[in-house]
């Protein structure tokens, strides 16, 4: 019975860091779409205030080229790659517990059917 407590128990929290995990990786989600838009928004926005005539004037008239580091734009950028970074993080993390949850899972379900299983159950999650 000690096993089955120790199963049941490991089961329990996997499952409880798991949803921990899905619900950060919604949130990670919900932000990376939010830095997507952003930086669409903010190229739209660029592409809109160039104008190629104004351009071509102020180059001529001060030789000092439009850069872009004169914008948002790399500020945006990095927004994104962060909120990429941490998406991946979190997906990384949900997809390792979920995995590891089902492998305890399939392990109890052998268990109870008094079948030789993998051995390999103190998987610590992420």
């Amino acid at each position: 019975w000690k096993h089955k407590e120790t199963m049941e128990d490991k089961i329990q929290k996997l499952q409880t860091v798991t949803e921990e995990a899905a619900s950060k990786l919604d949130e990670c989600k919900v932000n990376l779409d939010n830095a997507i838009q952003k930086l669409d928004a903010t190229k739209d926005r660029l592409r809109k205030s160039i104008n190629v005539a104004d351009v071509l004037e102020q180059k001529i008239n001060t030789n000092a080229p439009l850069l872009v580091t004169d914008t948002d734009l790399p500020e945006v950028i990095d927004l994104k790659m962060r909120a990429q970074e941490e998406y991946d993080v979190a997906k990384k993390r949900y997809e390792t517990n979920l995995r590891y949850l089902n492998k305890l899972l399939q392990t109890k379900k052998g268990d109870e059917n008094n079948t030789v299983t993998d051995k390999n159950t103190n998987c610590v999650p992420l």
